[in-house]
């Protein structure tokens, strides 16, 4: 999924139910999904996605690189938990 960005507006720049709709309807909705993502930030992203998961599906197992304490949502799986507000550097985006 996109995240949850705004581009500058106060609209994601994508539907997040459409998308999660569009995805939902090619899984089996009595097996697990595994969503990964590099960051849990600020947890909009990954409540959105909980809040829209389809009725009927399985709830998705989620796992993250990275994620901060002042975030809204918890990850079930964590690589590093991080306690500051400091600026992560990702290799990709460089």
């Amino acid at each position: 999924f996109p995240s949850h960005d705004t581009r500058g507006g106060d609209k994601p720049f994508f539907d997040p139910k459409t998308e999660i709709a569009r995805v939902a309807a090619h899984l089996d909705p009595h097996r697990r999904v595994l969503i990964v993502d590099d960051i849990n930030d600020s947890g909009v992203t990954l409540n959105l996605i909980h809040e829209l998961w389809p009725v009927g599906h399985k709830r998705p197992i989620v796992a993250v690189m990275f994620e901060r304490s002042s975030s809204t949502f918890s990850a079930d799986v964590v690589g590093i938990k991080e306690d500051s507000d400091k600026w992560i550097n990702f290799a990709w985006e460089w």
